[in-house]
């Protein structure tokens, strides 16, 4: 649980992708989305990728990514707590945990619209900016608007974001299951 071991005090003006470097994460819609946003709209911030996979070589290609391999989720939490949104490009992702954590971190959200959990941890406008799913251009004005939010709108998304992240305990989802049997 990254939301207990930082602040949601946002202080690096830079994105953070965390997950496997493959084609249903939507690298290929992060790369071209970021590109569109550095090159097109003028887009400042950085881009950190932490992760592997087959499209690792896609990622470190670019100018503007760094890229970074799976860490120790104390490492993990610092990267989490200096940066200014987490994005996740899924093309199809059922329930990646990611988002869960990225939530209980306290960082705003930047999600496609495939990304399965997106309804219970992200409100569009409160502490996320759905974009359309594979789109480039819906990717990069995602990007442009969380730049153009100021710093008190980017820990008030935050913050929100948090208070989702309680949406589901284990208490909750076990309670889920039994309900079932």
């Amino acid at each position: 649980n990254f939301g207990a071991e930082s602040n949601t005090l946002i202080t690096e003006n830079k994105f953070l992708y965390v997950g496997r470097f493959s084609h249903e994460k939507g690298i290929k819609t992060l790369v071209d989305g970021f590109n569109y946003y550095v090159n097109e709209l003028g887009g400042t911030w950085g881009l950190t990728c932490i992760g592997n996979g087959p499209l690792g070589n896609m990622l470190a290609a670019e100018n503007f990514i760094k890229v970074l391999d799976f860490m120790s989720s104390e490492e993990l939490a610092v990267h989490f707590s200096t940066s200014g949104a987490f994005v996740l490009p899924s093309d199809r992702d059922f329930y990646p945990l990611v988002v869960h954590e990225a939530a209980s971190a306290g960082k705003p959200l930047i999600l496609s619209s495939n990304v399965g959990n997106a309804p219970t941890f992200a409100v569009h406008g409160f502490n996320a900016l759905i974009f359309e799913a594979m789109s480039k251009n819906s990717l990069g004005h995602a990007f442009k608007k969380m730049e153009e939010y100021s710093l008190e709108e980017r820990n008030i998304l935050g913050s929100n974001s948090l208070k989702l992240s309680f949406r589901n305990t284990p208490e909750i989802a076990a309670a889920s299951l039994q309900s079932l049997l």
